[in-house]
């Protein structure tokens, strides 16, 4: 078992967990682009390594994610939060508990519903998954696991196999719900009838192509929110919770600080609470839902690193679970 902030982990893998290197390495002008694996990952903003492409896609989706913007997102958020706690608290009535990672879920999606395609999917008030996030959540180990095993899924996707008739089911049907919606927002647009806020409202104008994106392009970013966005925040949001109940110390002086706030707070209430805010900080320190590792490839001429020389033929990852328990960064670093 080897250990330090420099690890081999294969003959051209090379593990990072320093501070300052993890900096230079994740740095957007750090000159480290993204590894030959993310080829495979889809085409969306997150997997891109062309620089210019993805700096376009960036500039595109900036505005909808800026604080300026994310205000006018703000009600209903809310109302799907207020929605989602009156549930968890019927199940607790009917059962004696909540089962909150569920609700948190629900939640999730129905927000990333709204803001990406315009309507909601109605998890919440139903108490189910829909067709197109059963769809979805189905097709992901596949789509992952043919990520790392590509030769041999593109094999067996050549064979009449019954499992590969029902992704394709399934992938067919994530494709026509997301060209059905932007279609639907796009009319929605044009005829005035818009009346909820979305991410992709100012950036649906087919007339300036360069300042907008394509139908594809927005199906894509908005299947890759919803990967990327619903169970990220739910299982946060359930480390959360379960942490504070772990420690009734903790808990009194959250809901001490939270007692000031009046029943119509908003989020700029919020920024103000300090004790709230390092509650949230640690659990996004000690249970991140994106843990895992983030490869990049060494610039030409190569890279020194802790007193490291890597060669520019290999590939550095950083990962955040080791990076977020560095005993000479935080005191208690499990705590």
């Amino acid at each position: 078992m080897h250990r330090g902030p420099v690890v081999r982990i294969s003959p051209t893998d090379v593990g990072i967990n320093d501070p300052d290197a993890v900096k230079v390495i994740q740095k957007v002008s750090g000159g480290f682009q993204k590894s030959a694996w993310y080829d495979k990952t889809g085409p969306g903003m997150l997997g891109m390594r062309d620089r210019e492409k993805h700096a376009r896609r960036r500039r595109l989706l900036a505005h909808p994610l800026s604080n300026s913007s994310l205000p006018a997102f703000e009600p209903l958020i809310r109302a799907k939060v207020d929605l989602a706690m009156s549930q968890m608290e019927k199940e607790y009535r009917s059962l004696g508990y909540a089962d909150c990672h569920t609700w948190f879920s629900f939640m999730a999606t129905d927000i990333i519903g709204d803001l990406t395609f315009g309507s909601s999917f109605q998890m919440l008030e139903q108490g189910r998954r829909s067709q197109y996030v059963e769809d979805l959540q189905a097709v992901m180990p596949t789509v992952n696991k043919r990520i790392e095993l590509s030769p041999f899924f593109d094999l067996m996707f050549l064979l009449p196999l019954p499992q590969v008739k029902r992704f394709s089911e399934r992938f067919q049907r994530i494709i026509k719900y997301g060209e059905e919606s932007i279609r639907r927002l796009q009319l929605a647009q044009l005829t005035g009838s818009l009346d909820t806020p979305i991410f992709f409202e100012k950036i649906m104008n087919p007339k300036n192509k360069e300042n907008s994106l394509t139908d594809l392009e927005m199906q894509q970013e908005a299947a890759e929110l919803m990967i990327t966005g619903t169970d990220t925040t739910s299982n946060t949001l359930t480390y959360l919770v379960w942490s504070v109940l772990q420690s009734p110390e903790i808990r009194a002086r959250l809901e001490d600080e939270v007692s000031v706030l009046s029943a119509d707070f908003r989020d700029a209430d919020l920024v103000k609470l300090p004790y709230l805010n390092a509650v949230v900080r640690e659990s996004l320190r000690l249970y991140g839902a994106a843990s895992g590792a983030h490869q990049r490839d060494v610039p030409k001429g190569g890279w020194e690193a802790c007193g490291y020389m890597i060669p520019d033929t290999a590939t550095v990852f950083t990962q955040a679970f080791s990076l977020h328990r560095l005993p000479q960064v935080f005191q208690r670093p499990y705590k």
